[in-house]
This record gives C-alpha cells, sequence and structure tokens, in this order.
C-alpha cells in the first residue's frame, strides 16, 4: 500500500496508474467550474470499474455553468472569503484548499457529467441506512463499462437521449399517449 498526499486537482492516470475502485468522499462540492469537470474526468481516467462518490448536491439550482458545450444546473457555495490569506484557507478543514466558491450540482446535472466523464451506469446509494442523512447529500456509484439500452416505455425503446428529449413535452412532463408512436 502506498499514500500519496496530493491536491485532487492534479491526480492523473500518469502520475497515479489505475485503480479498480476509486473513491470521491466529501470532496466533489468543494470544487469550483470548470476544475470541478476536470476532475471527474481525471477521476474517470484513473477508474478501471467503479466510483464511489459521496457529496453534497443543489437542491434548488440557481446557476447554469457550460462545459464542453453542454448545460450543468446547480448552485454557487461560498468557501472563502476574497480576502481570506491562503494560510487561513489551508486551515479551515472541511473547506476547500484555495478557491473561494465551489460549485454543486443538481442531481441530474452531476449524473449527466458522470456520464459525460465516461460511466455508463450511475446509481444512487439508499443501502445501508445512513440515520440523518441530509437531504442534499447522496452517495453514487458510478460504473464503468458499456452503455447499455433499457427497455421501460414502449414510446422510447431503442431511441438515445436526445431522441427522448424531443418527445418530452417542453415543460419536461410525458408526451399524452395520442402523440406518442403505437399509443394512438
Amino acid at each position: 500500500m502506498r499514500f500519496v498526499r496530493q491536491d485532487v486537482r492534479e491526480a492523473t492516470r500518469e502520475s497515479l496508474g489505475t485503480f479498480d475502485v476509486v473513491y470521491l468522499l466529501g470532496l466533489l462540492y468543494h470544487l469550483d467550474a470548470p476544475e470541478v469537470f476536470a476532475v471527474l474526468a481525471n477521476v474517470a481516467d484513473l477508474c478501471t470499474r467503479l466510483l464511489v462518490v459521496d457529496t453534497l448536491v443543489s437542491l434548488a439550482p440557481a446557476t447554469e455553468v457550460v462545459w464542453r458545450g453542454e448545460v450543468y444546473h446547480g448552485a454557487r457555495w461560498r468557501e472563502h472569503d476574497d480576502a481570506d490569506s491562503a494560510d487561513v484557507r489551508r486551515g479551515r478543514v472541511l473547506r476547500s484548499i484555495d478557491n473561494a466558491f465551489s460549485f454543486r450540482f443538481a442531481r441530474a446535472s452531476l449524473l449527466q457529467a458522470l456520464h459525460r466523464a465516461g460511466f455508463a451506469s450511475v446509481l444512487e446509494c439508499h443501502v445501508p441506512c445512513e440515520p440523518g442523512k441530509a437531504a442534499d447529500r447522496i452517495t453514487l456509484a458510478a460504473i464503468k463499462g458499456t452503455a447499455v439500452g433499457l427497455s421501460t416505455y414502449p414510446w422510447i425503446n431503442g431511441l438515445d437521449e436526445q431522441a427522448i428529449a424531443g418527445k418530452l413535452a417542453p415543460d419536461g412532463a410525458a408526451l399524452p399517449a395520442a402523440d406518442r408512436p403505437g399509443e394512438a
């Protein structure tokens, strides 16, 4: 076993190698955009099978961030005052190392970011039970592999995400049965 103390923003396959399982616990929500996307890409590159993420998400997303042409929703969160010195920032153990703000993804945007980073499936973990867990804290298992299609509704089976989005009403609600192919 080897321990490495390093800024997660510098953790790459070139510097560390690869791992079957990577744990990203209580860290992601301390990173700001665009660094949070680079960290997810690097972690996906480090990971050969499974990523476990424990993080806070925004329940009231008010911010949009664009990364590589895609829009992600979340909220900006103040980590430090702009005037705080580097020593003060490093001394706050439960905050970011140096960035004044962080970006907390909305749940759906975090799932989208993990998928775009290279994970074929992302599952939210509810067992083992964590009594008292805050509503904005989630644990995810992101799995590498080949993406598979799910057959859940006849009117979307075999369609990609963009085609499915095109079949949804503008407010995100599913189209009425009369407007779905083969269900009139």
